[in-house]
């Protein structure tokens, strides 16, 4: 929090303390404090947590009461109270207890008169022993609350990579902008150079005229620049929100800062921790519990419940007699879809899911190896450009060095200093952009990895 706060305090202050440096790190801050986006992806794991709670209201136990009574021709039928709690539990097994009261001339005869009370438990013995409905629901909210976690990873992975692009944008265009601010600046004391010495006849008028035309031309390229820094910054404010929900537009005050140094992570090594990948593997583990759930179709529906009796309110009575003696229910249901068409057609249904779902895991596991594979393959090729661009550099302004002193000796003319200098220009705009890619390729290398915004 104290990195965000640092960086949301830089946004904010920023015409107020002057120009200020804003870092990758520190937009990728305030886009997961308070991008719309990252606000989503939060709400998102949100949801899933409360369809686990959910989910969990099938196990809740379940307190009823039956009052019903009946009065006809001056004769009363029934008069029933029933207040019983149903306690469910994981194992499939229901757990039951209650108070009965019944009285009346036309009671049906298998009901007990007087007050009654009774404890016991149903019990699946094939279908639904092993898995039913309520329990694969729940397994299947909570990997999903997790899954959401990882769909969480994802969005952000997408979102970041997207604002990188955009921040190193930035970064090229300001340091281009530097780039011609410079050259502009540097032409303008040679024109005023050149127009004093000729005024005092040490150079020809035309040297004046190609001075000029320089600075012209650098000013022309410098305005074209401008406006493509002016665009990329308005690109990269979409990315900038504030705690209310308010966009920000970035300041001409802030400037971009290069890393010094590019890391790169364990890309290779955290491929198979990618939250797309580990969202395959969240909805291959809600499948198989799918599947399980689905061989229970294959199986016979039997059920034992049982009860024990007391007669009275008093339900502690009943753990006193012995199990099947004297005050007891108990009754066996069992059937059995003779040709079990939907099971077999469910159960088939689930494992050919399951196997499709493994099949898209295997691709995209593939499909995201290769990019960063490609991705590693461009840094490591901008690598070596970046250090044969820097000689390029350093060579074409030792070019430009030396015809500027062969030009103050007499040997050489402005016209040669002027295709230098150009030259020079475009060899440091060059190296720029090439550094740009650099980073840019760093930054996809991560986001193949699924690792940008961790």
């Amino acid at each position: 929090m104290k990195t965000i706060g640092l960086s949301i305090g830089i946004l904010l202050a920023l015409v107020a303390h002057g120009q200020q440096e804003f870092t990758q790190q520190q937009l990728f801050d305030v886009i997961k404090a308070y991008h719309p986006v990252a606000r989503q992806a939060s709400l998102q794991v949100q949801i899933a947590s409360a369809e686990v709670t959910a989910a969990r209201g099938a196990f809740d136990p379940l307190l009823q009461s039956d009052i019903s009574k009946k009065e006809f021709g001056g004769t009363q039928y029934y008069n029933h109270r029933l207040h019983q709690v149903n306690i469910p539990t994981w194992f499939g097994i229901n757990i039951n207890a209650g108070l009965e009261e019944l009285s009346g001339e036309r009671t049906n005869p298998v009901d007990t008169k007087g007050a009654s009370s009774f404890i016991g438990l149903s019990v699946p013995l094939a279908n639904g022993l092993l898995m039913d409905g309520r329990r694969a629901a729940l397994q299947q909210a909570r990997i999903f609350e997790q899954a959401s976690q990882e769909e969480r990873r994802v969005m952000l992975n997408d979102l970041m990579q997207g604002a990188a692009t955009a921040y190193w944008n930035w970064w090229q265009q300001y340091q281009t902008f530097q780039l011609f601010t410079e050259a502009a600046a540097n032409a303008e004391q040679r024109f005023n150079l050149i127009k004093t010495a000729y005024r005092i006849g040490e150079r020809p008028a035309i040297d004046t005229l190609e001075a000029l035309a320089q600075l012209q031309t650098f000013r022309i390229q410098r305005a074209g620049v401008a406006q493509e820094l002016q665009n990329a910054r308005l690109q990269l404010s979409m990315y900038l929100w504030q705690q209310e929900g308010q966009p920000y537009d970035l300041p001409q005050t802030v400037t971009p800062v290069a890393p010094d140094g590019i890391l790169l992570a364990d890309a290779d090594q955290l491929i198979a921790q990618h939250p797309a990948l580990q969202q395959y593997n969240f909805k291959i583990d809600a499948l198989r519990v799918d599947r399980r759930l689905k061989a229970q179709y294959l199986l016979p529906y039997i059920t034992l419940k049982y009860n024990q009796l007391t007669g009275s309110h008093r339900i502690g009575d009943a753990f006193k007699s012995p199990l099947f003696e004297n005050n007891y229910r108990y009754g066996v249901s069992m059937a059995l879809p003779l040709r079990l068409s939907e099971g077999r057609g469910l159960y088939r249904q689930a494992k050919l899911k399951l196997e499709a779902a493994e099949w898209e895991r295997t691709n995209k596991q593939v499909e995201l190896e290769v990019k960063l594979r490609q991705y590693r393959n461009d840094w490591t090729q901008l690598l070596e450009q970046v250090a044969l661009q820097r000689t390029a550099v350093a060579q074409y302004t030792g070019l430009q060095r030396a015809e500027e002193m062969k030009y103050a000796n007499g040997e050489s003319s402005l016209f040669l200093i002027n295709s230098r200098e150009v030259k020079t220009l475009e060899a440091r705009q060059k190296l720029v952009e090439l550094q740009a890619k650099q980073q840019k390729a760093a930054v996809s290398i991560r986001w193949a990895a699924g690792v940008l915004a961790d």
